[in-house]
């Protein structure tokens, strides 16, 4: 029985038929076949039924006592409701009939013989495409909801997502997409070209180098960059995607996932300005305080070791092993605080710092060490200065440890505003892919790198060992790094 089922099958089907007698074996027949039905004789009786319950079908003839079944619609429609309805009629006209389908008639039945049998078929048909219909208004209305969700998800978490079809240059962005670049959905249309204008001008040629190689090989990607809004902000981006192929095994879609890390970059950078403040300020409290005490326990030794050898006893050679004792704990104290300390933040700090790096790993390790800088390079960012000493500090490192080189060379150069840093060994060179290596090193030297907005690069060549390469864009007139320093 169909008023057994849910959805449209609920539906009550109104015969509204002037014709007394159709209009009773149309409700019988319909009955029959397990139809919700009810009868009336006039338009305005179905118009009133129609406006109490909209969860009802109207099988309408076309021409009734009062008005017609176009009357009837149209007054519905003018107060902003929807109703499904049939029509029946006894005079075919075709002019009627498109108007009615125009008005969303969901069928159209000529008043003849055999109508009886026919009906119950037409509206089983009718409430299979209502129940249909409702399915997918909900499917919709879910799918809107889920993207509504989703959007707020991606708005809270400050991510967005992307695809770009390779072959038709079309791109098509999440709603969190259009709020990480600040455009509004409805008044920018975005492509690739566009894009890439928003990519920061020094990131632009990495980004993009790193985009086609992906397109080229076929492979994920995964990259920081910064972009500039349309009101001059400067966000940072983490991009990581993959590429979709076709048929042939051809580049057809690139997806992307975007996150805003601008905050977390600057909570990133301000701890490790804090680290490197802790990491000075221990130093000069070793060098001034635990190193002024020692110097003073080695003056008061001293001057013991001299009255005891006065007196020749033989207690001023424990006195003199002592001084020993001491001076090798100074030593230390001055290792110690210079390690926690070993680079000045003015504008030549840096030069001094990796001649001093290249000579004391020379000193320590044994290792031919060199630095090499042609050309004065003076940094003006501070935080940049420390940074990239650490880097080159943490790379001269990893050579002395993986590589087993037998000479190093850290090359510092300045071309403009760009500050190119090296360090090249001739050992056997790092294991594997460099992008795809865990190391904690190469994490750190990647994390710092980005800190200050600089690009990272390491690079094996067989049998010429490792090439580490950050560059960096050091602009006075732009630099707005608070200082590393205390």
């Amino acid at each position: 029985m169909l008023h057994k089922q849910t959805g449209a099958s609920l539906r009550t089907v109104v015969v509204v038929e002037d014709d007394e007698g159709l209009n009773r074996l149309i409700l019988k027949r319909l009955k029959r076949e397990g139809f919700l039905t009810r009868g009336v004789p006039t338009g305005s009786r179905a118009l009133n039924l129609a406006s109490e319950n909209t969860n009802s079908l109207l099988l309408l003839d076309y021409l009734l006592p009062d008005m017609t079944a176009e009357d009837i619609i149209l007054a519905l429609n003018r107060k902003n409701l929807r109703v499904p309805f049939v029509i029946m009629t006894g005079h075919g006209d075709e002019k009627i009939a498109v108007r009615l389908m125009k008005l969303g008639a969901m069928d159209y039945i000529i008043k003849e013989k055999g109508i009886l049998e026919l009906l119950p078929a037409v509206l089983r048909r009718v409430f299979k495409e209502l129940n249909t219909e409702e399915k997918l208004t909900e499917a919709r209305n879910a799918l809107r909801k889920s993207e509504a969700c989703l959007a707020e998800a991606q708005r809270i978490a400050g991510i967005g997502n992307y695809t770009w079809d390779t072959r038709k240059d079309e791109l098509s962005w999440s709603h969190g997409t259009y709020l990480i670049f600040g455009v509004d959905p409805a008044e920018f249309r975005p492509d690739f070209k566009k894009y890439v204008d928003f990519i920061h001008p020094e990131d632009r040629r990495r980004v993009t180098a790193i985009f086609k190689k992906a397109l080229i090989k076929k492979t994920r990607y995964n990259v920081e960059y910064r972009i500039v809004l349309q009101d001059g902000t400067e966000r940072i981006l983490h991009d990581e995607g993959e590429i979709s192929c076709d048929e042939h095994n051809r580049p057809a879609c690139m997806f992307g996932v975007i996150r805003d890390i601008t905050e977390r970059k600057r909570l990133e950078k301000a701890l490790f300005e804090i680290e490197e403040r802790e990491r000075r300020r221990i130093g000069y409290e070793l060098h001034d305080g635990l190193g002024q005490l020692l110097t003073g326990i080695s003056f008061k030794n001293w001057g013991l070791e001299r009255k005891l050898e006065k007196r020749s006893l033989r207690e001023a050679e424990e006195a003199a092993e002592i001084s020993m004792l001491i001076a090798e704990a100074k030593e230390q104290v001055s290792r110690l605080s210079k390690g926690l300390s070993p680079v000045e933040t003015d504008r030549a700090g840096l030069m001094a710092a990796l001649e001093s790096l290249a000579l004391n790993n020379e000193k320590i390790f044994g290792i031919p060490c060199v630095f090499r800088c042609d050309r004065p390079v003076f940094v003006h960012n501070k935080s940049a200065i420390v940074q990239l000493y650490r880097i080159a500090q943490e790379a001269v490192t990893n050579a002395v440890k993986h590589g087993r080189p037998d000479h190093i060379e850290i090359t510092l150069t300045r071309k403009y505003n760009k500050i190119t840093m090296s360090i090249k060994d001739n050992g056997v060179g790092i294991s594997g892919n460099p992008d795809d290596t865990n190391g904690m090193g190469l994490k750190i030297m990647r994390h710092r790198a980005g800190i200050i907005n600089a690009s990272f690069e390491v690079r094996r060549k067989a049998g010429e060992g490792t090439v580490v390469t950050c560059v960096f864009s050091d602009n006075p007139r732009r630099n707005t790094t608070p200082d590393a320093t205390p």
